[in-house]
């Protein structure tokens, strides 16, 4: 299931998330921070920079569509990001990685 309104309060994501050593991050997502050539400060830096602007939608996840991700579109040194944020008790990121064209 999709929709196109965020399901998590972006300003408690990114409250959350406060400094890098409080960024709760996937391995899948410290991968791809490392695949975009970026350093946990950089991927830092994003996640406090963005918007409502940025919001591009929110989903269910497979395995539980009880369970929902919001998606941003940011950029980065000219690059397109593509991050996945979901909440189990805390703000976690799933998903950093550099967004392929659609």
């Amino acid at each position: 299931m999709e929709k196109r309104r965020q399901h998590y309060d972006l300003k408690a994501i990114q409250s959350a998330m406060s400094s890098v050593n409080t960024m709760y991050l996937t391995l899948t997502a410290r991968h791809g921070i490392k695949r975009a050539c970026m350093s946990l400060d950089d991927a830092w830096r994003v996640i406090q920079g963005l918007s409502a602007g940025n919001f591009y939608k929110s989903m269910t996840t497979h395995a539980d569509s009880r369970v929902w991700q919001d998606v941003y579109h940011a950029e980065f040194n000219g690059r397109m990001l593509y991050l996945k944020f979901q909440q189990q008790d805390k703000y976690f990121v799933i998903s950093f990685k550099e967004r392929k064209d659609e």
